[in-house]
């Protein structure tokens, strides 16, 4: 598990996780060969992993896997 540092609407929130790329082989994949799960989403050092809405907890996997990873 690592810790990323992401601005989102103006805030900074540290998002925990575990990043993975999956090798796909042959055309029967279907689905995104990277994948970014949320384990803590902290802001301001405190745990607001339960209250966050699922919308911004995709857009912060996505921001993960697009600053770092891309």
């Amino acid at each position: 598990m690592k810790d990323y540092g992401i601005k989102y609407l103006d805030l900074e929130f540290t998002v925990r996780g575990n990043y993975e790329k999956e090798d796909p082989q042959g055309y029967e994949f279907q689905g995104d060969p990277e994948s970014f799960e949320i384990y803590e989403i902290l802001l301001d050092d405190k745990d607001i992993t339960d209250i966050v809405d699922d919308y911004v907890v995709k857009e912060l996997e996505e921001r993960v896997i697009n600053e770092y990873y891309r």
